[in-house]
């Protein structure tokens, strides 16, 4: 317990014992920093006279600045039951007289820690310990759970003010548990003995949190767990921020009844958008009873861990372009913009979401803003912006090269123009194709080198100086090396070599990355999405519909789809639950949060199984809905009814699709009559061309094939 503060000769202690001379305290400090006199009435305390007597005092204010900087802690929440401490922290910048000690808002006046007690301090940084104990010792016995106060008193050796500061602090001591359920003297759960902090107050027990003490929104969800003991007429459970008004309600009805509550919070306000880093407390209110406990959120700051461009050069007059590749350490949000100097051309993308260790690609031709090439020489370089997901304060940028040249032509030598491969991010066992124009007859050389160098062996020589007319040439690769091994996730190096008939060379050099990636920017001449049949050797692609060949050859593009380890992707097989929701997670690029090792409450879902981390995703974007039966039946086939609504609610949480909008027409297909469940899915169908037959005939089962279409469609839509 704490003990009743000293009679001190200095007007700042004795000021701080009543409610009425506090106020008028801070006013004359702030006035300190004004040279004058001021008069002012005051009620004087006891120490001072009879009670309630009154009198004019004149205080003279010096011309000294406030000498008191910010009071600092180390941590805002500590727990002194488990031998944690707090260091307290402040900068004097001369020598004053200080009072630094500890009370509590329920009750100023007691002491429950003496710092500083009227001495003399010479100017520079303090510190002090606060073990949260009795008479502030070391392994003493700890203070009760609950918000104190920090305080700090600064004056002059005239008495006048020097600065007045406060912090509050809170203590949260936790419990312990053997949990020795075998009774080998082994605690089973190793947890070191050590449980979340519980707290008690009236009708709330057993209330904690989990994570504890520091928590990042964007990797965890924050449990929220408590007791009601008895029924109760209100239930009010908020989010605050410490040191700011911002404050929301997680929890807030009319009545509650006796048991245990759960509730589990992903860190977003109410507009959807992540929490401030900072302290917040969880505050739990029923009836007239009130817990609270309070945590630090964290977020980390990003970082790039590979940047490169595709061709470090290029002639936007000769339609060249390059692109930029990065691969971030976290999820973040990626903003790339092209600079000449401090000149801004152009936003490539914008706030664009990416996941962790994937690598993306931009594309840039060449143009500003307006749609215009951009002047030769210039000193252009990529600007690239990576945030946390969860906030825009935390960030970093990096730059990249490139130079816009003209490309020179030479009468002395056969031109390469427009060089460049594609995909720029090929998947492994994916195929590559490389692209170029020769000006005139020329033997051509093209070789793959590992990495960004193209000095020593070539992985692979595609081209040993074959001859080639003018004109454009296509040439696809498998990606095997010179001894048929295919290679492996990594970066390469291209290097083109045209000979002409002089035997005087043309060389280029550009880059190219096999792993788990996506393609955004400008639409450039690769963009448009040629069927490529070398994706899957299957008759049924090549030959069946050209817009499904289309379709696959976008999706493998996107990493949405992948083919069977038989080389075939099998279009005209059908999709299960499963296979929809991880599909369509990934068409919008979505997060995808990894498995909390339960079946998320549905009875048929395996823990352990593939989808768990889909599925817990799909139910955090409200994308899915179990069975009244409590199943998920995520073997299931999917119906075009099912498929639809899954995809235009997924195209409402992520691109903002307002599905009411859309002019409802008294008849749309044939056989969907209006007030059917999926009228509205069928209605905006209907208008977005994504099905184009007379009939939608919406119980018919949905195949692989039909997903690639549906999904390339939204695509070329602006729905996805």
């Amino acid at each position: 317990m704490g003990k009743t503060l000293p009679l001190l000769t200095n007007i700042a202690r004795d000021i701080k014992k009543t409610i009425t001379i506090i106020n008028m305290w801070k006013k004359l400090l702030a006035l300190a920093i004004i040279a004058g006199v001021f008069t002012s009435q005051v009620a004087l305390a006891s120490n001072f006279g009879s009670a309630g007597s009154s009198g004019s005092t004149t205080l003279v204010a010096t011309a000294l600045q406030p000498a008191l900087g910010t009071v600092t802690v180390n941590k805002e929440t500590f727990n002194p039951q488990g031998g944690d401490s707090m260091t307290i922290n402040f900068n004097l910048s001369r020598s004053v007289k200080v009072n630094a000690y500890i009370t509590a808002p329920s009750n100023p006046a007691t002491v429950y820690a003496i710092f500083s007690d009227g001495q003399t301090l010479a100017s520079g940084n303090k510190s002090y310990t606060w073990y949260g104990t009795v008479n502030n010792q070391p392994n003493g016995t700890p203070l009760a759970n609950g918000q104190y106060e920090i305080n700090v008193f600064t004056y002059n050796t005239d008495g006048s003010g020097a600065g007045y500061n406060e912090s509050l602090v809170y203590i949260q001591n936790s419990t312990t548990n053997n949990d020795d359920d075998n009774g080998n003297n082994d605690d089973d759960d190793d947890d070191n003995d050590t449980q979340p902090p519980v707290y008690n107050d009236g009708v709330i027990e057993d209330f904690y949190l989990n994570p504890s003490n520091t928590w990042e929104p964007i990797e965890e969800y924050l449990e929220i767990e408590f007791e009601l003991t008895d029924d109760v007429d209100s239930l009010t459970v908020e989010a605050r921020k410490i040191g700011s008004n911002k404050k929301f309600k997680l929890i807030d009805d009319d009545r509650a009844y006796e048991g245990t509550y759960e509730e589990l919070w992903d860190g977003t306000d109410d507009n959807g958008d992540y929490i401030q880093s900072g302290t917040w407390e969880i505050v739990v209110m029923a009836d007239d009873n009130t817990v609270r406990k309070s945590l630090e959120v964290i977020y980390q700051e990003p970082s790039l861990t590979s940047t490169f461009v595709t061709k470090d050069e290029f002639d936007p007059a000769e339609g060249e372009f390059t692109s930029l590749v990065f691969k971030a350490d976290m999820a973040s949000v990626v903003t790339v913009e092209v600079y000449n100097g401090t000149r801004r051309e152009v936003i490539l993308v914008d706030e664009m979401t990416v996941r962790k260790n994937r690598w993306y690609a931009v594309t840039w031709d060449g143009t500003d803003r307006d749609g215009d090439e951009v002047n030769y020489g210039g000193d252009y370089r990529f600007k690239i912006i990576v945030q946390n997901e969860g906030t825009d304060e935390i960030y970093t940028t990096e730059y990249v090269d490139v130079k816009v040249r003209e490309d020179e032509v030479s009468s002395n030598r056969t031109n390469i123009i427009g060089d460049h491969v594609t995909p720029v991010i090929v998947e492994k066992e994916g195929k590559i194709t490389f692209k170029y124009n020769l000006d005139d007859q020329a033997d051509v050389y093209l070789a793959v080198y590992d990495g960004f160098s193209t000095s020593g062996s070539a992985s692979a020589v595609l081209l040993d100086y074959l001859p080639h007319n003018s004109g454009d040439h296509t040439i696809e690769w498998n990606g095997k090396d010179s001894k048929g091994k295919q290679l492996g996730k990594d970066t390469y190096t291209y290097k083109l070599i045209a000979r002409s008939s002089s035997n005087s060379k043309e060389t280029e050099i550009g880059r190219f990355v096999i792993g788990d990636g996506d393609i955004s920017g400008p639409e450039t001449p690769d963009a448009q999405y040629p069927c490529r049949a070398f994706y899957y050797f299957d008759s049924n692609v090549i030959n069946a519909d050209s817009e499904l060949c289309q379709a696959i050859t976008w999706a493998t593009d996107a990493g949405i789809f992948r083919g069977y380890s038989d080389g075939q992707f099998k279009p005209f097989n059908a999709i299960n639950r499963a296979e929809v929701l991880k599909t369509v997670l990934i068409g919008y690029n979505a997060q995808i949060f990894p498995a909390n090792g339960t079946n998320l409450g549905y009875s048929d879902a395996d823990p352990s199984a593939w989808y768990m981390s889909y599925l817990r995703s799909a139910i955090f974007y409200r994308m899915f809905n179990g069975y009244p039966d409590g199943t998920a039946r995520l073997a299931n086939t999917v119906n075009r009814a099912e498929l639809l609504k899954l995809v235009l609610e997924a195209s409402r949480s992520f691109k903002g699709t307002n599905l009411e909008s859309v002019s409802a027409f008294n008849q749309i297909y044939g056989d969907v009559a209006p007030g059917t469940w999926y009228y509205v899915y069928a209605n905006n169908a209907y208008n977005y061309d994504l099905y184009t037959d007379y009939f939608l005939n919406p119980a018919d089962l949905v195949s692989r094939g039909e997903m690639a279409i549906l999904l390339f469609r939204m695509h070329k839509k602006g729905l996805l």
